[in-house]
C-alpha cells in the first residue's frame, strides 16, 4: 500500500495543465489555372492573366493572402468572356471559375469574408456563365 501511494505521488507530482491552443494547419492548395488554345490566337490579356494568376499564387504561398484575392478577381476579369463566342469561350469560362474558387480560398485565409461576398456577388452579376459556381462560392460565405 505504502509502495502504491509513493509510486502515485511520484507520477501525479509536478503534473501542469497546459492551455489548449488552436492549431493552425496548412492552408488549402489552389487550383491550377486552365489553359486556352486557338490556331487564331489568343488575345493579349491571356498572357497578362496568367502573369497575374502566377503572381497571385506566389502571394498566396508566401502567406499574404490578402493581396492574393483580388489579383485572382483581377484574372477573372482579364479573361471575360469574348464577344462573340470564339473556339477558346469554354476555356475561358473554366478559367474564370478557377480564379472565382482561388479568389474564395484567399479571401478566407485572409479572414475576410465580407470583401469575398462582395467581389463574388459582383462577379455573378457580369458572369452569368459561371453563376452555378458562383453561387456554390456565395454559399459557403452566407
Amino acid at each position: 500500500m505504502v509502495l502504491f501511494l509513493l509510486t502515485s505521488l511520484t507520477l501525479t507530482l509536478g503534473d501542469t495543465v497546459e492551455p489548449i491552443s488552436n492549431m493552425k494547419g496548412p492552408a488549402p492548395e489552389l487550383y491550377t489555372l486552365p489553359l486556352a488554345t486557338s490556331r487564331f490566337g489568343l488575345p493579349e490579356s491571356y498572357e497578362k492573366a496568367h502573369e497575374l494568376f502566377a503572381a497571385a499564387k506566389k502571394d498566396y504561398e508566401d502567406g499574404k493572402p490578402e493581396k492574393a484575392a483580388p489579383k485572382f478577381m483581377t484574372v477573372a476579369e482579364l479573361v471575360k468572356a469574348p464577344s462573340p463566342p470564339t473556339n477558346y469561350s469554354a476555356a475561358f469560362a473554366k478559367m474564370r471559375a478557377t480564379a472565382y474558387k482561388d479568389a474564395a480560398i484567399a479571401f478566407e485565409q485572409a479572414g475576410d469574408r465580407p470583401g469575398c461576398r462582395k467581389a463574388l456577388t459582383a462577379a455573378l452579376k457580369a458572369d452569368p456563365e459561371n453563376s452555378d459556381t458562383l453561387k456554390a462560392l456565395l454559399s459557403k460565405f452566407s
